[in-house]
């Protein structure tokens, strides 16, 4: 870092508690740091030399992922031209009209390993809040073994849980062979799915469909973690009767002060290598 480089104004906007943390984080490292999360301040929070948008940016694909709905696009016409703008995963429809020069703290290695193990962690809670059996007694299937599949199946192993994995190409999963969990095809759901009390989803495509869901077990837990439920049939599985739990940014829910340290790292590095 040279001698006299002098940190940016950054405002943090939107999202969850860990942007609240994030910002403090930010502040305690000597950043000018502003958490902003209503319509009155966002607009002229723009103006700061680098502003860190949520995690995900939209989550309906048209106002940002804050407290007040604001458009996307309102928020790329009031830009300082000079704004370095971070964005928590890139939405292309959204960067495609910035002219500011942006980059994505999320996509990265380590952050997305990080998250994964957070996830998963969070995960465990939520199986334990929602069934009535010790976690060791209960089968579990995980589909997709991406890294929140994968990250997920180690810890249930770690405590000797009944997990399985399942991918689209089993032979292929050095993981599952040295974790010693056993590997399942995604494309054949339908022949098993109903061994399992819990089914947790990571696949980013639609696998549990209502063909799939009317094997599930009636007293099998679902919980859905794909963005936008883009695994599940949620509506179907309610018509089945099913116990589904949708579970999106579970880091910033369960464990916003890990995940803010996470994001700290990634945004940290992103500016220092900008402006130093």
């Amino acid at each position: 870092m040279g001698k006299n480089f002098h940190k940016p104004t950054v405002s943090v906007i939107g999202g969850d508690k860990r942007n609240i943390i994030l910002t403090e984080l930010l502040t305690d490292y000597g950043y000018d740091a502003v958490y902003v999360d209503d319509n009155e301040k966002l607009i002229s929070s723009l103006n700061r030399q680098v502003v860190i948008l949520p995690l995900p940016i939209t989550r309906d694909g048209v106002t940002l992922n804050c407290k007040n709905k604001i458009k996307l696009v309102d928020i790329i016409c009031n830009f300082h031209p000079h704004t370095r703008v971070l964005c928590g995963g890139l939405n292309k429809d959204f960067t495609d009209k910035l002219d500011n020069k942006f980059f994505d703290y999320y996509n990265v290695e380590q952050v997305l390993t990080d998250n994964a193990y957070l996830t998963a962690e969070a995960t465990l809670k939520l199986i334990i809040e929602n069934t009535d059996s010790a976690v060791v007694d209960t089968k579990i299937l995980i589909i997709g073994s991406g890294k929140c599949g994968m990250a997920l199946a180690k810890l249930l192993k770690k405590i000797d849980c009944n997990v399985n994995l399942t991918t689209r190409r089993p032979a292929y999963n050095v993981f599952a062979f040295l974790n010693n969990i056993e590997i399942k095809n995604t494309a054949n759901l339908a022949d098993y799915i109903s061994e399992f009390d819990v089914i947790v989803n990571t696949a980013p495509s639609m696998v549990l469909d209502s063909e799939t869901l009317s094997c599930v077990d009636k007293n099998a837990l679902i919980i859905e973690l794909a963005t936008q439920c883009a695994g599940v049939d949620m509506d179907c599985a309610k018509q089945f009767g099913l116990n589904a739990v949708y579970a999106p940014a579970l880091p910033g829910k369960y464990a916003p002060a890990s995940a803010a340290k996470v994001l700290f790292k990634s945004i940290n590095r992103i500016i220092l290598e900008e402006f130093a």
